[in-house]
This record gives C-alpha cells, sequence and structure tokens, in this order.
C-alpha cells in the first residue's frame, strides 16, 4: 500500500511499551511533555534530524507546519552513560511520528532509537 504503519502513541503505556521495543527502560512515565512546532522551511540542523528519523522510516517533511507534542522519557541503566540519557517521541494525533535518543550534555549525542550493537 506504500504505507507505513501507524505507530499508536495515545497512551502513556503505548509510548513506552514502543521504547521498550528497542532494549531501553523508560520508567514509568514521561518526564516532560511540550508542543513544538516542525518547521515549514528546514535548515541544516533540521535537515540532519530529519535524515536520522528516515533511518527509523519516520520522515517529518509530511508534517511541515504542524505543532506536536514531544514526549521525554529519562532512560534507566543506560550502559556506560555518565550523563543522563533521554528518549523523545514526536506525536501528533496519538501517532508516534518521529523519535530520537539523546544525552543532556550540550555537545552531546542524538542518535536512533534502535541500540546500536557492536
Amino acid at each position: 500500500s506504500g504505507e507505513t504503519d501507524r505507530i499508536c502513541g495515545k497512551t502513556n503505556e503505548q509510548r513506552i511499551a514502543y521504547i521498550s521495543k528497542f532494549g531501553w527502560d523508560a520508567g514509568i512515565t514521561h518526564t516532560d511533555v511540550k508542543e513544538v512546532r516542525i518547521p515549514v522551511r528546514f535548515d541544516e540542523t533540521y535537515e540532519q534530524y530529519n535524515e536520522l528519523q528516515k533511518q527509523q522510516g519516520f520522515d517529518l517533511r509530511k508534517f511541515r507546519a504542524c505543532s506536536v507534542k514531544e514526549y521525554t522519557y529519562a532512560l534507566n541503566g543506560a550502559e556506560g552513560s555518565s550523563v543522563p540519557i533521554n528518549a523523545h517521541l514526536l506525536v501528533l494525533d496519538g501517532e508516534i511520528i518521529g523519535a530520537d535518543i539523546s544525552s543532556a550534555e550540550a555537545d552531546g549525542f542524538v542518535t536512533v532509537l534502535a541500540k546500536h550493537t557492536d
């Protein structure tokens, strides 16, 4: 059909189950939720972020100018990390449309939800 499968993220349980699917422990609830607007024009930083989304089967270009909810989950037991690591889920109308894992430090990293195994 060409359409990707919708990923339900309406409830906290659905969002945590999605994060857990990739081997992360997101605890029992989100630590923050805020409204974010996906820009109409993507600058270089947002283009790079969208490339990361495409690696996971998402494409934020479809949602330009939309306001979405960004749920942040503090991940427990992120192995080998001395800084907090968060999962972020972008949700529009109860559907997860984007996701990332990032470190909380200023010069930290942003990556896909899937754990990299060496």
